[in-house]
């Protein structure tokens, strides 16, 4: 009975510990032809038993690319206090926010949307790239949040329901074309 208390007691010891956090980007498109345009995702995961209340995230990209819209998405766009950046010719500084309330991001979420267009003319392949030095996460304590970059994240999947409706939009319209 003892050494199953000790196991609990660990188990529990062990997951209370928050790990590090990740933050994660879309790769570029395989293929960019000149004038080409593309969405990139940066998601926050947290980690196990972490939260994030708080981020700056800073971009990096080669110059043949220009970026468009920034949306904030998920969590921080429902509950941030405010959504800033600063766009640059080869940059985009201080993405940021802050959770409004007394909890932050406990789940894995997609927080920034960013549009490029590609110009083409690059000596080298275009690349993007987060700025591990002047990027950080905070906890609610607003305490450094270790974090780990990962530059292979999916894009999101259309949900079911847009799915549905745009596969009765088509039957729709090949139902019209039959008449």
């Amino acid at each position: 009975m003892r050494n199953l208390s000790k196991f609990v007691f660990a188990l529990l010891l062990g997951t209370a510990s928050a790990s590090a956090a990740t933050i994660a980007i879309t790769p570029l498109p395989p293929v960019l032809n000149p004038s080409d345009t593309f969405d990139l995702y940066i998601a926050l995961r947290p980690g196990i038993g972490g939260e994030i209340f708080a981020f700056n995230i800073d971009l990096l990209f080669t110059a043949d690319l220009q970026p468009g819209t920034l949306s904030e998405l998920g969590f921080f766009a429902a509950n941030g206090t405010f959504f800033s950046y600063n766009a640059g010719a080869t940059s985009i500084t201080g993405i940021s926010d802050a959770a409004s309330g007394a909890a932050g991001l406990t789940y894995d979420d997609y927080v920034v949307r960013i549009g490029f267009q590609y110009l083409g003319g690059g000596a080298a392949p275009p690349a993007v790239s987060i700025d591990g030095a002047t990027t950080y996460l905070l906890d609610s304590s607003f305490t450094d949040i270790p974090f780990t970059i990962d530059g292979n994240l999916e894009a999101p999947v259309p949900e079911p329901a847009s799915l549905a409706l745009t596969a009765a939009a088509l039957l729709a319209v090949y139902s019209w074309r039959r008449k």
